[in-house]
């Protein structure tokens, strides 16, 4: 075939553009591949980033990238919705232990497709025929946790059950050995064969390394379940209300808001208007015509454990100058969600301004979760805005390693001064001879003025009125010539007035440790106490704290 030179051109050119396009499209498909290290699989995209991770376990982890191609969150995935049966033995990857217990015939765990929630499956449990006390289990792989942190387990559950059976949802946490360390379980009956959302959610003990998920039916002859959308999470109180996945203009985990009274126009919702942090505040507004309306905003429930301590804290912007009051309430719930502890504090006459609330709390013995609660009313039009509002379990710190500011000050220890005229007094991390860990807390009183004494305060730790505790310490201090050094705890009521204090002096230490200790009963209305530490008396005074602990006797 003859071409004219003018079309060889035009032909080479438009081949040598195939070969370059077909080699791209060749490196780029080449490029979505999988690679194995250390038992676990790693699969790319067409790009080369990772896709997911299956670890040994059998969890997979699911990298999630912007349209910029910026990595912004990894989902940890237990395989929840069932669609993952890489051998095709009919049970899903990552759930595929099953027994029943009992003499039942025929018993049955495996993917069914009828009525899934979600993709294709089910995971179907029958617990079998001829023997009602037989169970049917199903059991995860271990998921890693964090010891003290908050978990919630949720799956759809779909079982009739009204002849004496149950079925059962269980967490069962394993310390780094296997060795059980927690457990907690929720059973249901009379389902009508209908899906149920149910969830559970729990702290993981301190020593737990990890959880299996097992669920459970029996009871009766022929008990059925079905499984769906099992989902397993840490729990993130969305305190800065940035997250509002189903478009509704409320935060997630904030959604449960309602008016009491009859004022017109109430609201409660995101705004943008001056947030302390991120984008959003949460704004309530009780309406116009009835100064009697208060507006509410209600947490999910967030697990906790009896005798505990924790600490709701929340920026809180309000006027409120004609009778109104903004509340912060929290609602104890035992296992069966009913309710066992209270506790509220008001404010007012805020000058639209933020404030930095907190709220101190001990768990009850039977309590198993809280639900933390905002109100604004009591007069006309009266607003709210809530923002960064955070929970956490109270940790003294009491070997005072941790300085997340890095001032050289412990956390939850930071408060000091000395009084008196001495120079260079001080207070401060140093990492002489600690007991525990690399740090001790340094007090020297300073130079020059004998009488000067140098002080250290504790934040505020929750009490139970005429409940009985223990302060215990390590102090280091030799204090030979009139010095001493102190340990005082000072009880005080829900408005922070002093209602009880207790001390302790020592001396002549000889530059050694000494474990002292101090237990005292809370006052009937104590809500909490303040450990004070302090050393003077003579000039040059130094004492060193280690290891100082806070208990419920």
């Amino acid at each position: 075939m003859y071409l004219s030179r003018r079309k060889k051109r035009l032909y080479l050119f438009c081949l040598g553009l195939y070969l370059v396009l077909f080699h791209c499209m060749f490196v780029t498909t080449a490029a979505a591949s999988e690679s194995q290290a250390g038992g676990y699989n790693y699969v790319y995209d067409n790009l080369g980033r990772i896709k997911y991770i299956k670890f040994p376990s059998g969890l997979f982890e699911e990298y999630i990238y912007d349209k910029n191609g910026n990595l912004i969150s990894k989902n940890m995935s237990i395989n929840g919705s069932f669609e993952k049966d890489e051998n095709g033995n009919n049970l899903p990857d990552f759930w595929e232990v099953n027994w029943r217990n009992g003499t039942s015939s025929e018993p049955f765990a495996g993917l069914a497709p009828y009525d899934p929630v979600d993709g294709a499956n089910v995971y179907r449990l029958f617990n079998g025929k001829g023997d009602r006390e037989s169970y049917q289990y199903v059991l995860s792989n271990a998921i890693p946790v964090v010891g003290g942190k908050s978990y919630e387990v949720r799956a759809m559950m779909k079982y009739t059950l009204q002849d004496g059976g149950t079925a059962g949802m269980h967490i069962i946490q394993l310390d780094a050995n296997g060795k059980e360390v927690g457990y907690d379980a929720q059973s249901y009956n009379s389902g009508g064969w209908k899906w149920h959302n149910h969830s559970q959610v729990f702290v993981a003990e301190p020593s737990a390394k990890s959880v299996l998920i097992r669920f459970a039916v029996g009871g009766e002859d022929s008990a059925y379940m079905d499984l769906d959308t099992v989902s397993f999470k840490e729990i993130n109180i969305n305190g800065s209300f940035e997250k509002d996945e189903n478009g509704n203009n409320l935060p997630d985990f904030w959604e449960v808001n309602w008016r009491n009274g009859t004022s017109s126009g109430p609201f409660a919702g995101l705004a943008p208007y001056d947030p302390v942090d991120g984008a959003n505040v949460y704004r309530l507004f009780n309406g116009k015509g009835d100064p009697e309306s208060y507006q509410y905003v209600l947490s999910n429930a967030i697990p906790v454990v009896g005798g505990k301590s924790y600490e709701v804290r929340a920026m809180m912007k309000y006027t409120l100058q004609s009778g109104g009051t903004a509340g912060m309430h929290i609602i104890q719930l035992d296992a069966n969600g009913k309710e066992v502890g209270y506790d509220a504090q008001s404010y007012n006459n805020g000058g639209w301004k933020w404030h930095n609330h907190s709220q101190v709390f001990v768990a009850k013995p039977d309590a198993k979760s809280v639900l933390i609660r905002f109100a604004v009313g009591g007069e006309d039009s009266a607003y709210m805005d809530l923002d960064t509002v955070s929970f956490k379990e109270i940790n003294i710190n009491g070997s005072f390693e941790k300085d997340e500011n890095g001032n050289n000050l412990p956390d939850f220890w930071e408060v000091n001064w000395r009084n008196g005229t001495s120079s260079e007094p001080f207070a401060g991390l140093v990492p002489y001879d600690p007991v525990d860990g690399v740090n001790v807390y340094r007090l020297f009183n300073g130079k020059g003025d004998p009488e000067s004494y140098q002080y250290v305060l504790s934040n505020a730790t929750p009490v139970v009125g005429g409940k009985s505790y223990e302060v215990r310490a390590m102090m280091k201090y030799t204090l030979q010539g009139g010095g001493t050094a102190g340990m005082h705890i000072i009880q005080l009521d829900a408005n922070g007035k002093e209602v009880g204090y207790d001390a302790q002096s020592y001396n002549n230490g000889g530059w050694k440790w000494h474990n002292h200790s101090q237990v005292f009963v809370a006052k009937p209305n104590a809500k909490s106490v303040l450990i004070r530490f302090a050393v003077g008396g003579e000039d040059s005074a130094y004492m060193d704290l280690d290891t100082v602990s806070f208990k419920e006797i």
